[in-house]
């Protein structure tokens, strides 16, 4: 009797396994087509990208600066490195 069993539940445990097999190739098949749906219609859009404008009250880099740039002489570029250096031999030449 328990061979009976045995038989019947392998039949019934590959039934099931084939069934859901289907099942699942089925579902695979309606969401592929609902994909290829969705990105046609996405692809007959127009991009919406609308330009940002000035945006007051929105943190400090929303509006440009009105402030001009300074300028700086080119002698005074690599000034305060300098600076640094020389200090720096003052104090290993105490030492």
């Amino acid at each position: 009797m328990t061979a009976k069993k045995q038989v019947f539940s392998r039949a019934l445990k590959r039934v099931n396994a084939r069934l859901g097999a289907l099942l699942a190739e089925e579902r695979r098949a309606r969401h592929l087509a609902a994909l290829r749906a969705t990105l046609e219609r996405l692809r007959g859009q127009a991009a919406h990208h609308p330009e940002a404008g000035r945006t007051p009250r929105r943190g400090p880099s929303s509006l440009p600066s009105r402030a001009p740039r300074p300028t700086i002489h080119g002698a005074r570029i690599g000034s305060v490195s300098q600076d640094g250096r020389v200090a720096q031999a003052r104090r290993d030449a105490r030492a």
